[in-house]
């Protein structure tokens, strides 16, 4: 069987690209095959990526290569909710990249740890120029960096009034 050809390269990443290929060709039914958790759930992930189908990543048995499979997705579609994704790492990333992509910072109080929330807000407000989305910022430091960006972006130092740090003001 194909599944087999694949198992027999020596090289992890010529493994990899033989399930990838056959994958895309053969669809689920070959991934289905695959007795390695590891290298099934890869040939799950790359097919639902290729054909942006959210539903495919439950097929997904490792919860790191799931993660990854929805992440991809949604950084693409805008479709799959990130609130499906369990490691807040990329939970917060795919987050921020939806707030990013929609120009949205409402999206980034869904973000659960304080420091990559604020860091959303940063992001937002560059994507933006939007000086107000500081003001969202709880971490100081996170905050004046984000008006200094703004404050340059815009070439207005009167915006430099915000930042609380006398040296960076």
């Amino acid at each position: 069987s194909a599944a087999s050809k694949c198992g027999k390269f020596e090289n992890e990443v010529d493994k990899f690209a033989c399930y990838r290929q056959n994958a895309l060709s053969k669809g689920a039914e070959f991934c289905a095959g695959i007795k390695n958790e590891t290298f099934g759930s890869y040939c799950y992930m790359a097919i639902a990526i290729e054909n942006k189908d959210s539903s495919m990543c439950s097929n997904v048995k490792l919860q790191r290569y799931n993660d990854i499979c929805l992440r991809q997705i949604e950084a693409e579609d805008r479709f799959v909710p990130c609130s499906k994704i369990t490691n807040q790492t990329i939970k917060s990333l795919c987050y921020t990249q939806l707030a990013t992509a929609k120009k949205d910072s409402s999206i980034c109080g869904n973000i659960e740890l304080q420091s990559q929330k604020d860091s959303c807000y940063r992001e937002i407000s560059r994507t933006n120029n939007d000086f107000s989305v500081c003001g969202l910022i709880i971490d100081k430091n996170t905050a004046d960096f984000c008006y200094m960006d703004i404050a340059k972006a815009k070439s207005d130092p009167s915006l430099c009034k915000n930042i609380v740090s006398q040296s960076r003001r």
